[in-house]
């Protein structure tokens, strides 16, 4: 009680002054027509902001699930992809044997993730994305994104992995030049983001300015035929066997930030024989 008679002793003239206003302004609106008519407008206006801005606040949740939910079908249809299919069959002299219905067996699987940190701007640069090892996300598996590639996984926790990003002079992908056949390695020369080098193509293959490039299928990473950017430029070096191709990336990495983690179900196998020769 007393607390209360102290507020109001505080606050009492301007609790009063208030009230009076209020009281004020609502015997102007009811009994003036042109004041009414300014209230009505104003106070629509107001609520026009309000529940425009709720409305667009809806549509972003919205959307983002919508996204959400096309990367996760994006996915789904890269699994379905012939190029991410071992083909399983056993070939004899006197038989030719199918190992099950289709003679297909999954060799690669899709893994939406999305990038949390990323840099374009050094020589190393590196980037995180938001699944890890509780996501079945390991080194050294592949990123892509649906422009082409992103980059190979260094490092995983178990919510998060660390990729060496394509825009890293450390990286090396197989490549080739759609339709052609030749193929190389792609690098990055710490310059101009938009650009890659594919390089060790010899000089009389017939490379040509627009020319497709992607992915070569010869790494146990990237499944063939990913799609990479198209040629730029092209030159000899004097006394150079090889072609330096510049390659223009279809993939803006300084925007990229929904990516797939490349996942090859044989990378074991694979790792295990190369190995063995390896040590031969």
């Amino acid at each position: 009680m007393f607390g209360l008679l102290r507020l109001f002793s505080r606050f009492g003239p301007l609790l009063i002054f208030l009230f009076l206003e209020s009281v004020c302004m609502m015997l102007i609106v009811r009994y003036n027509d042109s004041q009414r008519l300014i209230f009505a407008s104003s106070a629509s206006a107001v609520s026009g902001a309000i529940l425009q801005a709720n409305s667009q606040l809806t549509s972003f949740i919205g959307l983002k699930k919508e996204i959400a939910a096309m990367q996760q079908r994006i996915a789904e249809l890269e699994n379905q992809n012939r190029n991410a299919f071992y083909y399983d069959e056993n070939q004899t002299d006197t038989a030719f044997t199918k190992i099950d219905s289709s003679g297909l067996k999954p060799m690669y699987v899709f893994i939406p993730a999305e990038i949390i940190n990323n840099s374009i701007s050094g020589k190393q640069n590196m980037l995180t994305i938001n699944r890890g090892k509780k996501h079945g996300i390991l080194p050294p598996m592949a990123v892509i994104s649906d422009k082409g590639v992103i980059g190979i996984v260094r490092h995983s926790t178990d919510h998060f992995a660390s990729v060496m990003s394509a825009l890293n002079t450390n990286t090396r992908i197989s490549a080739s030049v759609r339709g052609k056949g030749y193929f190389g390695s792609l690098i990055w020369k710490g310059q101009d983001p938009r650009y890659l080098y594919l390089v060790d193509v010899p000089k009389h293959d017939s490379v040509l300015k627009g020319d497709t490039i992607e992915t070569s299928g010869f790494s146990t990473l990237f499944p063939k035929g990913i799609p990479i950017g198209t040629v730029a430029k092209i030159w000899i070096g004097p006394g150079e066997s090889n072609q330096q191709i510049q390659v223009r990336l279809m993939t803006n990495f300084s925007t990229v930030r929904r990516v797939f983690v490349v996942k090859n179900l044989f990378f074991e196998e694979l790792k295990a024989l190369q190995q063995q020769s390896d040590n031969e």
